[in-house]
């Protein structure tokens, strides 16, 4: 086993554990992508922002009209925080989502971290944390070359479709054995 520092949560997953965790999630979809829509990466990223406590679904209907007339941070300043608001107002947060988008700091690598992700990271003990923020610290931290530019959309498809809030579906999770979680589902119920 790894060596922690202190303040690392001892059930939490060892490098050589994250390396294989991501490389079985590149090996069953080596392509992953968001369901999220967008035209280019600066909208990707300001879509991401955007789903924060809330749905694809929902996000994707309130961009279309922006990304029709938003593709660059530029647009998105020339736009400015009302013209912004008026475009995501059936967004959840919508205020300080906003505020946010305005500020992005494009073309920095990062991991947002979503409820998904948040509760992937703490339920695997891939990235344990009792903030967003602490969560997408530890992620920056260990997730390896190459599998940064997936992470984050298999996370996210990980966290929406197998280890889901309610009732993870353990038994057909493909790093269920990298897993720190202790009620692991490891049987389909019955009438699923």
């Amino acid at each position: 086993m790894e060596s922690r520092s202190s303040g690392e949560d001892a059930s939490a997953v060892t490098k050589d554990q994250i390396f294989e965790f991501f490389r079985r999630l590149a090996e069953d979809n080596p392509n992953p992508e968001t369901e999220l829509e967008y035209g280019n990466a600066y909208q990707l990223v300001v879509a991401v922002a955007l789903s924060a406590q809330a749905t694809d679904v929902g996000v994707n209907k309130a961009t279309r009209a922006l990304f029709a007339k938003v593709d660059n941070p530029q647009a998105m300043l020339d736009l400015g925080l009302e013209g912004l608001i008026a475009h995501i107002k059936t967004i959840g947060l919508f205020n300080s989502k906003a505020k946010t988008v305005i500020a992005l700091w494009f073309g920095q690598e990062t991991f947002a971290v979503d409820t998904h992700i948040f509760r992937v990271g703490n339920r695997t003990g891939l990235a344990k944390g009792k903030t967003p923020e602490k969560v997408e610290e530890k992620l920056e931290k260990r997730v390896p070359q190459p599998f940064r530019l997936g992470a984050h959309h298999w996370l996210i498809l990980h966290g929406r479709y197998i280890c889901k809030a309610r009732t993870p579906e353990c038994w057909q999770c493909k790093v269920v054995d990298l897993c720190s979680h202790r009620k692991k589902v490891l049987e389909k119920p019955k009438g699923r």
